[in-house]
């Protein structure tokens, strides 16, 4: 484990993060250097020179971190790597949230402790990635707090496995095969879509739906079962008036269930 991170005090931000942090400026009492800790899990480097590496984050008791669609309050993680060296690109590979409320909004998120799994490509295989950014992130509790942690660390080939990465990356929810059945109806500010699968049916299921387009806004699922499948109606918004475009192969639904997680992605027909 590798303690090369810098963690720098939280901003708190007004408008960026206005509903999300106490009127009366409570949060200010908090920083990240007191709720968080954050590590960089060196990892290894696949024989195709990509690398997989963990970024740890240790909360205090019953805090809470988010998902990459946090649910109706939370802040997502936001990785940017563009100052590092020796990186082409790079994928989160997030495991499986829980669902849970925070002050009576329903949130997806990870509590007390999670490892995000970075899968990195290489410029040149066998050279050392040296890696150079900033996590942005949400801890909540009673309050939210923003943080961003320097993220810097020297990650050489070949490395060696982590059971923590390896456990995280098990966690990951499981693509199945097959499209989702989607129907879109315009509504006086946007639309509204109903999303269906053909799944067995697991204890506490919760659909998420999530779109191509980071600009629309998309409501949490109300989630149901008709028959065989599984049916998450969502409201879907535009920033702008006038139509709202939707790039149908780029629809995924998630399903969080006790004790396992998996998607499905873009609509058929």
């Amino acid at each position: 484990m590798m303690k090369d991170w810098l963690l720098i005090a939280p901003t708190l931000c007004a408008l960026a993060f206005a509903g999300l942090l106490p009127q009366r400026g409570v949060a200010q009492e908090f920083t990240g250097a007191n709720l968080v800790q954050v590590d960089v899990l060196p990892g290894w480097r696949e024989a195709d020179g990509s690398h997989f590496a963990g970024i740890r984050i240790r909360m205090q008791p019953g805090w809470k971190t988010y998902w990459r669609t946090p649910g109706d309050g939370g802040i997502p993680p936001l990785f940017d790597l563009a100052a590092s060296g020796n990186l082409a690109g790079f994928t989160p590979r997030l495991p499986a949230p829980v669902v849970f409320d925070v002050d009576g909004l329903r949130s997806i998120g990870y509590v007390d402790e999670v490892v995000f799994p970075l899968q990195l490509q290489t410029v040149q295989g066998d050279a050392p990635i040296q890696l150079d950014g900033a996590l942005h992130f949400g801890v909540c509790e009673e309050v939210c707090v923003p943080v961003e942690v320097r993220l810097k660390a020297e990650l050489t080939a070949p490395g060696q496995s982590s059971a923590m990465i390896a456990a995280a990356l098990a966690q990951e929810p499981k693509l199945h095969a097959g499209a989702i059945s989607c129907v879109f109806t315009p509504t006086e500010d946007g639309l509204r879509l109903r999303a269906a699968i053909a799944e067995p049916a697991r204890p506490g299921e919760v659909a998420v739906i999530e779109l191509a387009d980071p600009t629309l806004w998309v409501s949490h699922a109300e989630t149901h079962r008709e028959g065989g499948q599984l049916i998450a109606d969502v409201k879907i918004y535009a920033a702008h008036d006038g139509p709202v475009p939707i790039d149908r192969s780029g629809v995924r639904m998630t399903v969080l269930a006790e004790g396992t997680a998996y998607e499905r992605r873009g609509c058929g027909g």
